[in-house]
């Protein structure tokens, strides 16, 4: 197949640095020059989106994580008095993924067409409301993920910031059951239009190669997240009020969201050319280094690429791979503290000892990430994650309540390769992409289809079943263990796919010319999969 030569603004050779090649604005430059200011420019964008995004998560997760904690305090007693099997627990914590997965496909589509620092801090606020109705963070989701590729994402990202940190802090109003929930469901609906547009947010901005790391550091700011809410939890326990303390807790996790929502909205850069922040060198180099991967194009969804991303089964594997890690994810973030309750201690005791399993978490997905990135593979590290975490919820099934240490460091096994896997299967179908629709329709495909078993997560771990839990083990060993077949399966596929390519080429793509992803998506000559 003959291979179609791209336009370059500024052209550059990777693989000599002596060389001298000619800008798009006829100078004469040295490539190591190019080169180096490349680096710089990296080094800018991380230190401007990443702190940002990074503390978004932060807040997200502590505000989608603390019913765990509001639970020891005193939630269930007043709101949910009646409750002996668990249920209405369940489905108050399943309330949130319900909405998430309804608004995550429109919310990327409007990413895709403006702004998504604007979509992130609309986001946050949005979180805020959503907990009151945390069950509806699931069937939002491909709305959402529409949304965020039509729209900015900035934009995007800001107004449900915002509205998600009203929703947080609502919780702390609820006077019955019907109240918490609504506010959950809210919750869940706006944090549709941040979860999954980050990724594809980085993806306007990185490489393919740096997307894992970059991911890995949003991502770990869930484990953290879980530590500080512990330390947090434990903190707000201690103090004497006449409301009860968990609705001291949703106003502290809840009311900063609302004002880093609006600071959002004034620094979050949208995309590489329009960034303020960069000179107009900068906003050059930017835009050429990801032309090396993939074509620029227009801010209208290309709906044959929906089509295309509909009709890929790698795809849908993916997603299916992504639900294995989403029931262990969902039900550690509100179960965690029980579970570690039934090891015989407090429950103030329990929401400390919660800290130490996320802080470990946190820093092995970032040398994970890392190492990823540097390796160019997704499959071997997703399938070594998912298999940490299946011999974790092996000990935790053979091993007894009386166990105290090796179920506790079992419990470590488990977070840790439910973590590590998450940002590496983000980062993974991401890049598989190859044009933005595409890369935003996956990330909705990723997040609703994922995130339809993180309500099972919320069912699993029934109080009758304490302290063993033998169905909520094993129902997470039993996904752990199906996502490691998957992702074997599909390092695999992609690999044989990229030898096939190679054949029909003539050998490997040249990475001077950036292949037509605009036009051709991930078909496009030239392109090669991440496996």
């Amino acid at each position: 197949m003959a291979r179609q030569d791209q336009p370059s603004e500024i052209r550059v050779e990777r693989e000599n640095y002596g060389k001298k090649e000619l800008s798009d604005v006829g100078q004469v430059v040295e490539v190591g020059s190019v080169d180096k200011r490349e680096r710089k420019l990296v080094r800018k964008l991380d230190w401007i989106i990443m702190p940002i995004s990074w503390i978004l998560y932060l807040l997200a997760y502590l505000d989608r994580s603390n019913l765990g904690n509001a639970k020891l305090q005193g939630l269930e007693t007043d709101l949910i008095p009646s409750d002996p099997s668990g249920r209405k627990f369940g489905l108050l914590s399943a309330i949130f993924y319900v909405a998430y997965l309804t608004w995550q496909f429109p919310m990327m589509l409007i990413v895709k067409r403006f702004p998504p620092n604007r979509v992130i801090g609309i986001d946050l606020v949005v979180c805020s409301f959503r907990l009151l109705m945390a069950n509806g963070y699931g069937l939002q989701e491909f709305p959402m993920m529409l949304i965020v590729k039509r729209f900015p994402p900035n934009r995007v990202i800001g107004i449900v910031t915002i509205m998600w940190g009203i929703s947080s802090a609502l919780q702390a109003s609820a006077f019955d059951y019907a109240g918490i929930v609504t506010a959950r469901y809210f919750m869940g609906l706006f944090e549709a239009g941040f979860g999954p547009v980050i990724p594809f947010y980085y993806s306007l901005f990185y490489l393919k190669s740096e997307h894992a790391l970059r991911t890995s550091f949003f991502i770990s700011a869930g484990p953290l997240a879980g530590a500080f809410g512990g330390i947090i939890a434990y903190g707000v326990q201690a103090i004497h009020a006449k409301i009860g303390t968990w609705r001291i807790l949703f106003l502290v996790e809840g009311c900063p969201t609302i004002l880093v929502g609006i600071l959002v909205l004034i620094f979050l850069p949208a995309r590489p050319e329009s960034t303020k922040w960069l000179s107009e060198e900068e906003r050059n180099i930017a835009t050429e280094r990801l032309q090396r991967e993939v074509q620029a194009e227009a801010r209208a969804v290309n709906w044959d690429h929906v089509r295309m991303s509909l009709l890929d089964y790698k795809t849908w594997m993916v997603s299916i791979l992504y639900q294995s890690l989403n029931v262990a994810l969902s039900s550690i973030s509100v179960f965690l503290p029980t579970i570690i309750r039934t090891l015989g201690y407090t429950n103030a005791k329990a929401q400390l000892m919660s800290v130490p399993p996320y802080a470990c978490a946190g820093v092995i997905m970032l040398i994970v990430a890392k190492t990823s990135d540097r390796l160019h593979l997704r499959g071997p590290f997703v399938a070594g994650s998912l298999a940490l975490s299946g011999a974790g919820y092996i000990i935790l099934l053979v091993s007894s309540a009386s166990q105290v240490h090796a179920r506790y460091a079992a419990i470590f096994l488990a977070v840790t390769g439910t973590y590590c896997g998450i940002p590496i299967a983000m980062s993974w179908t991401t890049g598989n992409g190859g044009s933005e629709t595409r890369r935003a329709v996956n990330m909705a495909m990723l997040n609703t289809i994922g995130q339809a078993m993180a309500v099972l997560g919320s069912y699993i771990y029934p109080e009758r079943e304490a302290p063993q839990y033998i169905r909520g083990f094993a129902i997470c060993c039993g996904f752990a263990w199906w996502g490691f077949l998957l992702s074997c399966i599909l390092s695999g596929l992609w690999w044989l796919e990229n030898r096939k390519r190679d054949k029909m080429e003539g050998g490997r793509p040249d990475t001077d010319i950036a292949p037509d992803t605009a036009l051709h998506a991930d078909k496009a000559v030239g392109f090669r999969y991440f496996i």
